[in-house]
């Protein structure tokens, strides 16, 4: 009866002109949900085999076969109707250039990739047809005057999708239960969508498996224009009820949007839209949000009760409000600059029942207006008192003003803050009562936060404490807000901070001492930290905070040690900081991301706890992640360099790293995640090296378009899809193949699929000396290279093949035929080894010559580079290089005790001759040695006058030789190496055959 009775109200008021008096309403409820507004009836009839149709002719010829009554006219349309297509193939009905009337009515479709196909079509209409569990539902391009009434579809993945369509109707249709988006537009125009039900879409999960990602929702539009949205009802669909982007001229009318997770309706990248008679009511994010929008226009919605605010504008400008009704919810603003803050006007608005009062560029005065939320823009010396304003979005919002006079007020229950204040000061702020929300402060200058006077402020009934310009000292006990600006030497410790909107505010502070305190339950963050430094923070507690449990930005020197992040919307958010050290932390449980850090460095993650929420790393330089517990818990890396990841367990999880570059992964156990373990795009000059990446349910490690990247003695074991794959999936970058990859010493073992899978782009990377055992079963192959559209393929040679290890009658331990790999490429491995080469024994691979390396002419200056040594017990290795003028009869030294890939050897001096060799020779600092030499001779011809000359530096020693492994490795022009490699080895290798298990 009283979800009845709400109801009634609000269609009483929505059908009038709306007035001041509004009572507070929680709820249009018993709007009714699928398919139960719209009749649609679920058809089943006789089986049919799929249609493809290509041209007129061919709907013609299908037509008369079939029986279809009509001829093609608009007074006499070919009718379809009553199909029953139920398929696992890829399209149901297909049809394409085709500009017939007809209609297609009455069909029942089942398990497609897409149900219903219409490209280059005009005057068709689909009517009162049911299609389940289909990825595209009913997808539409380029065509014209197309008509989409009373269908449903459900349990799909995009249901209706047009793309460059124009003059079409989407009308009366239920829509509910796909996994992506319920409707989508896209680069369409002067389209109507009208009386649709859409639910519970983009449901993760859903659809064979497919899931919708934010920005998708209930009804998408994207790039199009024209667009009319009039009485739909869109409710409880994941990621927001309508999200639009890039899009201008569209209309929302009369529109009902509640109960959708994230923002009723979200608008990016807008202009000249026009929203009017819209109920947006009980979505978990802003009712109404834009975002880089402008020249909007808002008149007479009614706003109801949505958590994060009821109309937000974001680096927005331009827009007009009028006559709108907020109810349990206000307005936002937000923006860096300060035409983001200015709008074209803002008349007859009311929140809760009274006046949105909105003054900008005043001097002077006083509110006395009992308002029901103030919005201060721009404005000099004005006093703020005797207000009482209640479950607003922000009680008093203050941007860009100064000499204010705010006090004896109460703010009460407001959703995000009593009082905000952005590049505002000087201001007084004295003897207000704040119940539920506090006080925040925003501004990239100390100068934003330095304020005349703010005394005597309450929240939640115990004191806001508000420092500035102090050294030394203890913060009082039992405060419900901390804000410190410019404040040196302070502890904070016993503190319980709840219920508020920041805990802990800590701006243009130093040498803090933060210990033994409780931040729970705050709106925003528990502790944030603005341009600080030399801070510790010790055994506190942050949990079940809205926002973050702790913002970290610009800081520097901050130890975090012992605490415990768990239950918030985002555990810790870290931008642009650097020297942070983060020691027995736990991070558990946060809604979204565990741990966020962006654009910072020398970051130490140690014996710490992740689980249950994710972890993103984008890391400049030096940080260093050791002896964490990852679990149920994604590492995402993007564009990070120069880091290192150290004995770390990641356990029903998998790193992805992505544009990152010359970190180290070693020690690490990835195991049991229900992906690949490890996955690179575009990474390169990685090392991943002693790992153990085993029961994984896809793969062990995959390399996407990702090149000179290091896998040296790991073990690669027992997961459900291949070992190693490396393929270049996005030919669209033709200049990041994945080649040049280094793959050596690794136990790939009793994986599902093969061991390694190469395909594509992928060409010129190295595997050797790998034990391949028991790979594939059930198949002859336990590798496949189907790379293809290269001249250099890949270096198979070496390796050991369980299922292929003899015969070997000179007994030089190579198998006497080459090992034959699966795949287009026809590639093997040449010399097979007869027993697996072990890391456990301390032994030094030989280094592989590059340049020169044979049938070079030569001249003036040259670099000699190699592929790298590798010690199996991980010794630091030098290198010394000789050369020969007599085909390697005598040798002459050039140079000792080199660290790095290369040398610079300049041969103008040195006579002409065609029988000259180099020779690179490894040492470890155990006293073990491993010799290349040149595969054939090479040439040296006179000097020539004028030459370029290359720079003479060697290359810079770095702290790691297995990072140097990738920064000076040049694998071009790479030729195989002869058998003799296995003679040099031969002395190291394990007597026993006993297989890898």
């Amino acid at each position: 009866m009283i979800k009845n009775f709400i109801m009634l109200l609000l269609i009483v008021l929505f059908s009038s002109t709306l007035t001041p008096q509004v009572e507070i309403i929680n709820s249009p409820a018993d709007i009714p949900k699928q398919s139960s507004l719209f009749s649609s009836s679920v058809i089943q009839n006789v089986p049919s085999p799929a249609i493809e149709i290509h041209s007129n002719a061919e709907f013609i010829a299908k037509a008369n076969s079939e029986g279809w009554t009509g001829n093609g006219t608009a007074s006499n349309p070919y009718i379809i109707d009553g199909l029953d297509i139920v398929s696992e193939t890829w399209y149901g009905i297909n049809i394409w250039n085709v500009d017939l009337h007809f209609q297609i009515s009455n069909c029942f479709l089942k398990n497609m990739g897409q149900s219903l196909i219409l490209s280059n079509v005009a005057h068709c209409k689909l009517i009162n047809n049911t299609v389940v569990n289909s990825y595209w539902g009913i997808w539409v391009s380029h065509s014209y005057n197309i008509n989409i009434t009373n269908n449903t579809i459900m349990n799909g993945g995009n249901a209706v999708y047009f793309r460059g369509s124009f003059n079409c109707t989407i009308s009366h249709n239920t829509i509910f239960n796909n996994s992506v988006v319920g409707i989508w537009l896209e680069e369409s125009n002067k389209t109507v969508i009208t009386s649709n039900s859409v639910s519970n879409n983009c449901q993760s999960g859903r659809g064979g498996g497919h899931s919708g990602s934010r920005r998708d929702g209930g009804i998408k539009l994207s790039g199009s224009c024209n667009i009319s949205l009039i009485d739909n009802f869109v409710h409880e669909n994941f990621y927001g009820g309508i999200n639009t982007g890039g899009s201008f001229h569209i209309s929302y009318i009369n529109n009902t949007i509640f109960d959708n997770t994230d923002h009723g309706i979200y608008l990016g990248y807008l202009n000249q839209n026009t929203f009017t008679h819209n109920i947006v009511s009980n979505n978990t994010g802003v009712g109404i949000s834009f975002y880089h929008s402008y020249n909007n226009s808002l008149f007479n919605n009614l706003i109801i009760n949505n958590s994060e605010g009821g109309i937000g504008f974001s680096e927005s400008w331009n827009n007009t409000l009028s006559a709108n009704n907020l109810t349990r919810n206000g307005l936002i603003i937000d923006g860096e600059a300060f035409e983001t803050y200015s709008q074209n006007g803002f008349e007859d608005n009311f929140v809760n029942g009274k006046p949105l009062i909105f003054w900008e560029g005043i001097r002077g005065g006083s509110i006395l207006t009992d308002a029901g939320q103030i919005i201060l823009i721009n404005v000099t010396g004005v006093e703020i008192t005797g207000q009482n304003i209640s479950f607003a979005s922000c009680g008093l919002l203050v941007a860009f003003c100064k000499e204010l006079n705010i006090h004896d007020n109460t703010f009460t229950n407001n959703s995000n803050y009593g009082i905000a204040l952005f590049r505002s000061s000087n201001n007084i702020i004295q003897a207000n009562n704040l119940m539920g929300k506090g006080i925040a402060f925003y501004g990239e200058k100390i100068e934003d936060w330095l304020q005349s006077s703010i005394v005597d402020n309450l929240i939640n009934g115990r004191p806001l404490i508000y420092w500035q310009n102090t050294i030394g000292g203890t913060i009082p006990p039992n405060a419900e807000q901390i804000i410190l600006v410019n404040v040196s030497d302070a502890e904070i410790t016993g503190q319980i901070i709840t219920y508020t909107s920041y805990g802990l505010i800590a701006a243009f502070c130093k040498e803090l001492n933060i210990h033994n305190n409780v931040f729970n339950y705050n709106k925003f963050t528990g502790i944030s930290l603005l341009d600080s430094s030399n801070v510790t923070l010790e055994n506190n507690e942050i949990c079940k905070n809205i926002g973050y449990g702790v913002w970290i930005d610009n800081s520097a020197e901050v130890d975090l040690i012992d605490l415990a992040f768990m239950n918030n919307s985002d555990g810790i958010w870290l931008n642009n900081s650097f020297n942070i050290f983060f020691t027995n932390i736990t991070v558990m449980n946060n809604n979204n991301e565990g741990m966020e850090i962006q654009n910072s460095c020398n970051i130490t993650i140690n014996n710490s706890i992740v689980s249950k929420n994710n972890i993103k790393l984008n890391l400049c330089n030096y940080s260093l992640i050791i002896d964490t517990y990852v679990n149920n818990s994604d590492l995402s890396i993007s564009e990070s360099w120069n880091n290192t990841f150290s004995n770390n367990i990641i356990s029903f999880s998998r790193i992805d790293l992505r544009r990152s570059c010359c970190n180290i992964f070693t020690a690490n156990l990835i195991t049991n995640n229900t992906y690949t373990g490890i996955g690179l795009v575009f990474s390169h000059n990685n090392v991943f090296t002693n790992n153990s990446i085993i029961n994984n349910d896809e793969g062990g490690i995959y390399l996407d378009d990702s090149r000179n990247n290091t896998l040296i003695s790991n073990t690669i074991a027992s997961n459900n899809g291949v070992g190693i794959e490396i393929g270049q999936y996005y030919p669209w970058y033709p200049d990041e193949p994945s080649s040049s990859n280094f793959i050596i010493n690794n136990i790939i073992s009793n994986n599902q699929k093969q061991g390694i899978a190469i395909s594509d782009y992928a060409f010129n990377n190295i595997i050797s000396w790998n034990s391949f055992v028991g790979n594939n079963p059930g198949s002859t192959y336990q590798a496949r290279d189907s790379s293809l559209g290269q001249s250099i393929s890949n270096n198979f040679n070496h390796n050991y093949w369980d299922d292929w290890v003899d015969p070997d009658v000179n007994a030089d331990g190579i198998v006497d035929k080459p090992y034959i790999l699966a795949g287009s490429a026809r590639n093997q491995d040449n010399y097979p080894l007869v027993k697996p080469f072990f890391t456990e024994e301390h032994a030094l691979l030989p280094p592989t010559i590059i340049s020169p390396n044979g049938r070079e002419i030569l001249e003036n200056m040259i670099t000699i580079t190699w592929i790298p040594s590798h010690d199996t017990h991980f010794h630091s290795i030098k290198y010394s290089i000789y050369y020969s003028s007599d085909a390697g009869t005598t040798w002459t030294m050039l140079e000792e005790d080199i660290v790095g890939t290369e040398y610079v050897w300049d041969i103008r001096t040195f006579p002409s001759s065609s029988f000259y060799m180099i020779k690179v020779i490894a040492f470890c600092s155990e006293g073990l040695n491993a010799t290349d030499i040149s595969d054939e001779l090479f040439s040296i011809v006179s000097y020539t006058e004028n030459p370029t000359i290359p720079s003479t530096s060697k290359p810079a020693t770095g702290p790691s030789s297995l990072l140097m492994m990738t920064l000076f490795v040049i694998y071009s022009g790479l030729r195989r190496k002869k058998s003799r490699k296995l003679i040099k080895l031969s002395r190291y290798q394990k007597s026993d055959s006993n297989k890898i298990g």
